[in-house]
């Protein structure tokens, strides 16, 4: 689990840094944050849908990007944040 965490934290502040367009590079790695703490308590919550979460979301994220396509990076992180309160 601890290996999982920290492999998104590495992911979100990758993407986060690299940001641009439809968010600030501020705005980006203020998202990244809050959607690692929200999957941290999602899988203290529910191993299951977290496990779910996690796999759509590195799928999801390594396509957006190869295609370094921010804005839209950007726009699934408001998903995910919805998606996991």
């Amino acid at each position: 689990m601890k290996k999982i965490i920290l492999s998104l934290a590495v992911v979100l502040l990758f993407s986060a840094s690299s940001a641009f367009a439809a968010c600030s590079a501020e705005e980006m790695q203020s998202k990244a944050m809050t959607v690692s703490t929200q999957l941290q308590a999602l899988a203290q919550k529910d191993a299951a849908r977290f496990q779910k979460v996690m796999e759509e979301f590195q799928q999801k994220t390594a396509q957006l990007q190869q295609k370094n396509d921010m804005d839209a990076l950007c726009a699934y992180y408001d998903e995910l944040i919805e998606a996991t309160k």
